[in-house]
Formats: C-alpha cells, structure tokens, sequence
C-alpha cells in the first residue's frame, strides 16, 4: 500500500524545512530595528546556540518519527535499511514501541 507523493507535498516539504532553517533571518531585521544592542547580543547567542542544538541532534528526530510512524503501521521489528515489513494483523506492537521510547530517552 504505497503512497503516491504529488506534487503539492513535495512543495509543502521543502516549504516547511525552508521556514524552519530561515525563521531567524526572517525575524532579523525586526529585531535589529527594535531592540537594544545588548538585547540583539543576547538574541544572536540564543540564535547560535539554537544552531548548535540543530547540528548536534543529527538528524535523530526525523529517524524517531519515522520509526514511530513504521510501528504505528503495524511493523513488527525495525531494521537498518528499507521499510520494514508489516505484521498480518496491522496491530501496534506495544513491546516495540516501548523499547523505542525507552532508546530515545537513553539518547536524549
């Protein structure tokens, strides 16, 4: 049962993780314009270490909502590469949502 993506999702796609790596230069120029320089210093170290968080996490987040995401559809394992295959009954396996709750929590 494959999904066939279109175009308008590619677009909200691309959309989204434009809006969620440019939000500071956007907001930039309001904050230049109305704040105090010790308050746009204090924002620029918030804004570097909001970059730094970005680069350290990796990618981890992507990879839990997809694994979550294979779970929920009824997989019975999660392995390295491709789709995993689906249990007959499409269940959510409980056990196998439990260890990766408990994983993410041991790696954040």
């Amino acid at each position: 049962m494959a999904k066939e993506v279109q175009k308008i999702d590619v677009f909200w796609g691309y959309g989204a993780q434009a809006i969620n790596v440019g939000a500071e230069l956007v907001i930039l120029p309001v904050i230049l314009y109305y704040l105090s320089s010790a308050d746009v210093g204090l924002w620029f170290v918030f804004i570097s270490l909001g970059g730094f968080a970005k680069l350290l996490e990796f990618g981890f987040l992507p990879t839990l909502a997809r694994n979550t995401a294979y779970i929920y559809s009824g997989a019975d394992r999660l392995i390295k590469e491709n789709v995993p295959p689906a249990s007959r009954t499409k269940e959510i396996n409980i056990e196998l949502l439990a260890e990766l709750v408990v994983s993410s929590r041991n790696i954040c």
